[in-house]
């Protein structure tokens, strides 16, 4: 019989004897678990029948999640600063609250004539999470946003931090702060680009989470149809999901996205209150989409960040490959190819256990601004891989501890406040945020073929 006892440190087994064989919590794979107790706690006896040695601690709350009172604090000192510079103006969050005013009126989303160079490039759905900020000025409109923003950082940082633990012993609060903090340091940067501009990147990436959340912590299908038809609503980044769920054989999931992104797409019809300008706003946002993809094809230009432009600058391609319109496009799905050849073959060798879906997702999430980056702030998605590599960094050898670190400075590194306007569009002009973006997905991808997770 297999059961587990109560909760006294060190209680005898259910023979009365104090014989114990301790084993490793993942060889005990038929004990039924209560998340009350840490998985180390369990210990199987000769006969079978399992008893919990100590009850887990529970954590200070203060003390545990203190680390994320960080951002708060920075971003509430940031927007003082902000205001009190004349530097407070958030353009792109101008953008969807006037594109969600314009939705209520019936109006066209995709013209330009909002008064400043900054466009509406999303889908007319998108701007559906805005309308409740119409109901406030605009001033008033884009405090709240920041403090929103404020927020889904946070709430992105929790949740890489609770996906990333998942089937480990909760770790106490001094490791928990070591592990966030540097990924904090690393992405300071992108949150700030992000709030700047009152950009949706920490946004997009909260769905992405969600999505992984509801697939693999917490299963929830219908959660994963919906999260991902908002998100394809913003950027169709979500469409790399969908070999992903295919080759899962994820039916049902693959079914609430259908369902869920016919129903959100066809949303603003109440508010135009016919079929035809719905079609004509469509039309309008597969054109922006065009346009957008035009720009970013160019894969010998500066400031290119994604794989494509890292692998075609910096490396023989360069000179054997011609990269006019058809050369630049096999040279694109070549390389997306053999990136999901390496992920495909993580798949079907399964080695890290009940980890290996969230290895795989980090991998998935980490190349999404690697082959669609349409700004820096886009690498908030290598978060999760990121703090997987932390997880494990004491036990790696130096020369990938180097690389780690060498990679981490050159991602979170270019302050333009700090190096100048000067130094910071050359940094940009290098790539070196793409070549740091690519070292770092590579060492997760070898982390994760080893099969062998060693956490420090």
């Amino acid at each position: 019989m297999i059961q587990v006892a109560s909760l006294n440190f060190g209680e005898k087994c259910a023979n009365g004897t104090n014989q114990r064989i301790n084993r490793p919590w993942s060889n005990c794979t038929d004990i039924p678990f209560s998340n009350k107790y840490n998985r180390t706690s369990i210990a199987c006896s000769l006969n079978k029948t399992c008893v919990a040695l100590r009850k887990a601690p529970t954590p200070d709350f203060m003390k545990r999640y203190a680390i994320f009172l960080l951002p708060i604090v920075g971003f509430a000192f940031y927007l003082i600063a902000e205001l009190n510079n004349g530097r407070f103006n958030i353009p792109d969050f101008e953008v969807y609250y006037q594109s969600a005013e314009r939705l209520t009126q019936a109006e066209s989303l995709y013209t330009n004539d909002l008064g400043f160079f900054y466009r509406y490039k999303y889908s007319p759905s998108a701007a559906l999470p805005f309308l409740v900020f119409t109901v406030l000025p605009l001033f008033a409109a884009k405090i709240a946003w920041w403090l929103v923003s404020i927020a889904i950082i946070v709430a992105n940082l929790w949740l890489v931090a609770r996906l990333a633990h998942h089937g480990l012993p909760e770790p106490d609060n001094r490791r928990y702060t070591w592990l966030i903090l540097p990924l904090m340091l690393t992405m300071g940067s992108f949150y700030e680009a992000d709030i700047h501009l009152g950009q949706v990147n920490q946004l997009n990436f909260l769905l992405f989470l969600g999505m992984a959340w509801f697939h693999w912590y917490k299963p929830k299908a219908w959660a994963v149809g919906l999260l991902w038809a908002i998100s394809f609503s913003f950027k169709p980044f979500a469409l790399i999901l969908l070999p992903y769920f295919l080759w899962k054989k994820e039916w049902k999931i693959l079914g609430w996205i259908a369902a869920a992104t016919a129903v959100w797409l066809l949303l603003p019809v109440l508010f135009y209150g016919n079929w035809e300008m719905w079609q004509n706003e469509m039309v309008g946002w597969l054109r922006e989409l065009s346009i957008e993809l035009s720009r970013k094809q160019d894969l010998l230009a500066p400031r290119g960040f994604t794989m494509f432009a890292i692998l075609a600058r910096y490396t023989p391609a360069r000179w054997l490959i011609e990269f006019d319109a058809s050369g630049t496009l096999l040279f694109q799905l070549s390389v997306l190819g053999i990136a999901a050849v390496l992920i495909l073959r993580l798949m079907l060798r399964g080695q890290n256990g009940p980890r290996q879906a969230l290895y795989e997702w980090a991998l998935i999430l980490g190349l999404i601004p690697m082959i669609a980056s349409t700004g820096r702030a886009m690498f908030v998605f290598l978060s999760l891989g990121l703090y997987l590599l932390f997880q494990s960094f004491s036990r790696f050898h130096v020369a990938i501890k180097g690389a780690i670190v060498g990679a981490c400075l050159l991602l979170g590194g270019n302050i333009g406040e700090l190096w100048g306007r000067d130094l910071s569009e050359g940094y940009n002009n290098l790539g070196l945020i793409g070549i740091a973006a690519v070292l770092l997905w590579s060492i997760l991808l070898w982390q994760a073929m080893r099969g062998k997770e060693e956490l420090s």
